[in-house]
């Protein structure tokens, strides 16, 4: 990814404690959303909580799983809970 489509990319955090099953299902829902939404112009990073719970306070994460989402500069930041996709988009 150039810096240029890093500019314009949507960057995902999925905050996850475990391998929990609702994590499990969360990351291939994130990966099939954001590829029919974002095309290339996404990046995903999980945060695992569970190796660093220091996280949740930093990121004001309040239940898990959470999606803290960096998107470009003239959107804000958001957060959606992303377990199921029904309700989603």
């Amino acid at each position: 990814m150039t810096s240029e489509e890093a500019e314009r990319a949507h960057f995902f955090f999925p905050h996850i404690y475990g391998r929990t099953i609702k994590s499990v299902a969360a990351i291939p829902n994130l990966k099939r959303i954001c590829e029919e939404h974002f095309m290339c112009k996404h990046c995903i990073q999980v945060l695992d909580l569970q190796g660093n719970p220091q996280l949740a306070k930093d990121h004001q994460i309040m239940a898990i799983p959470a999606l803290v989402s960096k998107l470009p500069p003239q959107l804000e930041r958001s957060s959606v809970t992303y377990a199921t996709r029904k309700g989603c988009c």
